[in-house]
């Protein structure tokens, strides 16, 4: 075997090995891809704040108290409203007779003419309401190792930014570096700030209004509408709506109009008038693609795929329509 032959082989080799090694790593890391992308943006919210307090203190005792305030003002009260809100379903489940409210439905003169087949749609809800509890009960267990690692993560990455940016910016292909990432460094500050805000506005005012209305599970109703609140013009819309002509329908007609009038105040002054001030360019993001995002990246990426999956989009498109850019150039 002559030395180039040997060497080629030998080249062949090491990238066999490096392939092995990243399918190893891959299916390590798999499990954790959640936990780890929602460190990130949970340190890209704290970040300011970080910064401000290592102007004082040591890096890792600042990283410390960020994580300390993300778990005191975002975990517990999450914690507390995904209890309450699987609490309110639960109860409403057990108060409600799904087979006699079906048949109830199917006497409505509202939905007489549209021959809805109620048997099917009965089996379907109750098909997909054992999903749903099944998936709850199986994601708790592997939660609380991701909640650990989503924590440690937060405290590398807040002690490392500086090192994770400039890699970053290294390692982009593109001539104007620091133009692209301040275009996504904007998208990014207007989902996790701007629409975080505008969603938990909603959240409030709609959890206020169905409990003033008597809806029994308005934690549950205000939780998707916090979810939905991604999508612009549509999102609490594909909540009130539906609750408006199940209200009708079952002869609840002052729960119907309360909802319409709750629903116009969050679909125009705050959804629309209010999205505009808080995001301003963002907010011109098309709702197909924020609709494809949210209902993608909660199947693919679980609690924090309403936001993870939006921004996977928009980096994507960014990326790709800089790199068309470039080669036009």
């Amino acid at each position: 075997m002559n030395k180039e032959v040997k060497n080629q082989l030998h080249h062949y080799i090491f990238l066999a090995i490096i392939v092995i090694m990243l399918i190893l790593s891959y299916k390590i890391l798999r499990p954790y891809f959640i936990a780890l992308i929602s460190a990130f943006i949970l340190s890209y919210l704290t970040l300011p704040l970080y910064k401000l307090l290592n102007k004082k203190l040591k890096s890792s005792f600042s990283a410390i108290l960020c994580i300390l305030i993300v778990f005191l003002i975002i975990l517990i009260p999450v914690s507390f409203i995904i209890a309450n809100t699987v609490k309110q379903a639960y109860v409403a489940l057990s108060d409600i007779d799904i087979n006699s409210f079906f048949t109830n439905i199917s006497k409505s003169t509202f939905l007489s003419d549209l021959h809805l087949d109620v048997a099917s749609l009965r089996e379907k809800v109750i098909s997909f309401i054992i999903n749903i509890v099944s998936s709850i009960a199986s994601y708790l267990p592997s939660l609380l190792v991701s909640i650990i690692v989503m924590l440690f993560g937060m405290y590398y990455m807040l002690t490392n930014w500086s090192y994770l940016s400039s890699s970053l910016e290294r390692y982009l292909p593109f001539k104007n570096k620091k133009s692209v990432i301040e275009d996504i460094s904007k998208t990014t500050r207007g989902i996790l700030y701007g629409m975080l805000l505008l969603a938990f506005i909603e959240f409030i005012v709609t959890a206020i209004g169905f409990a003033i209305l008597g809806v029994n599970s308005y934690l549950l109703l205000a939780a998707l509408v916090f979810i939905l609140a991604f999508i612009p013009n549509i999102g609490p819309g594909l909540v009130w709506i539906p609750l408006v002509l199940i209200s009708v329908a079952l002869g609840n007609y002052s729960v119907a109009i309360g909802t319409i009038i709750l629903g116009l105040i969050l679909s125009i002054p705050i959804d629309t008038i209010l999205r505009t001030k808080l995001l301003g360019k963002t907010s011109n993001i098309h709702p197909l693609i924020m609709l494809l995002g949210v209902l993608g990246g909660l199947s693919l990426f679980g609690i924090f795929g309403f936001i993870i999956g939006p921004l996977v989009l928009l980096y994507t498109i960014r990326l790709i329509e800089e790199a068309i850019k470039q080669s036009n150039d």
